[in-house]
């Protein structure tokens, strides 16, 4: 997001920021969630720490705990599926996942994310295998 745009400016940001911290403070059935945590679902994109914060990668596994966010977009046009997580690209997306080659909206989401301090990010085409039918 670029600094000067309306939405995404750094003061909007903290605003939202300041929101969900008096949510998490505040709000009787917020206050019991550290951070909002909760289970995280199977798969989930891990955005990185403070200390790494540029190296996002596919996590998977069962039973963990953290804050996380989930995106919901419009797919677009049938075809557009070069971001899609597949039995192919599975292992390496669990390395690496090239933010150059993400659609402007889930680079969009990954500075909300970041700026709010959710590690992790849900996002469906890439966090369900496109093509097996059983993880459908």
């Amino acid at each position: 997001m670029e600094k000067n745009s309306t939405s995404g400016s750094t003061t909007n940001l903290d605003l939202v920021a300041t929101w969900l911290r008096d949510c998490a403070n505040n709000h009787k059935h917020c206050h019991h969630q550290p951070q909002l945590a909760s289970i995280l679902p199977y798969r989930v994109l891990d955005l990185g720490t403070g200390d790494s914060p540029q190296k996002i990668k596919l996590s998977v596994g069962e039973h963990r705990i953290g804050s996380y966010a989930a995106l919901s977009y419009c797919w677009g046009k049938s075809g557009s599926q070069c971001n899609h997580l597949t039995l192919k690209n599975m292992e390496q997306r669990k390395q690496f996942v090239d933010r150059s080659t993400l659609p402007k909206t889930f680079t969009d989401a990954i500075v909300v994310c970041r700026h709010l301090g959710i590690r992790y990010l849900w996002i469906d085409s890439l966090c369900i295998v496109q093509d097996c039918k059983t993880d459908w």
